[in-house]
């Protein structure tokens, strides 16, 4: 079980470094290019309207953020990696019969390099699965809290207001 808990914590290291430490992948360019003109433009942070969740908003707040505390393009990329690697490995470790198939399929199913292509889709995909742990558990109102997060960085999140419907 120690050796079994090590192998995870190490995959997951190195999972999530892969993907935070990238210079390029499918949309990596368009999101690094996006980050650096907001850096050049801060009136589109300034004027964030957060009732047009089309535009985003949640992305850009949070890509304000790292800027306001200057990190890196490679810092934008680690810390979104972290956040949308992580939690969906953490999601396989607590409801997954069989982790290491699941971690397999993850990664034989293409479901790791989208987490690499599709930064704000990945994002709003981890605050949807912590909405479902919330929703499993029969936590409706952080289930509704979550999903609705995960709007401000794609909208199509909204669809797993479903989830609860599907017990």
């Amino acid at each position: 079980r120690h050796k079994e808990r090590l192998f995870y914590a190490a995959l997951s290291v190195a999972l999530i470094a892969l993907a935070g430490l990238r210079t390029f992948y499918n949309d990596t360019t368009t999101y690094l290019v996006g980050y650096q003109q907001l850096r050049e433009f801060p009136e589109r942070y300034q004027n964030l309207d957060w009732l047009k969740i089309g535009d985003n908003p949640g992305f850009v707040f949070v890509q304000g953020i790292l800027l306001q505390l200057n990190a890196s393009d490679q810092t934008f990329l680690m810390v979104f990696s972290i956040f949308t690697v992580g939690t969906t490995l953490w999601f396989y470790h607590k409801y997954s019969c069989n982790l290491w198939l699941s971690i397999l399929m993850f990664l034989a199913v293409s479901g790791y390099p989208f987490h690499m292509a599709a930064i704000k889709q990945c994002t709003a995909m981890a605050f949807c699965l912590i909405a479902t742990d919330r929703a499993i558990n029969k936590k409706y109102i952080m289930f509704v809290v979550y999903v609705l997060l995960g709007s401000l960085f794609h909208p199509y999140a909204l669809m797993y207001l479903i989830v609860p419907f599907l017990f």
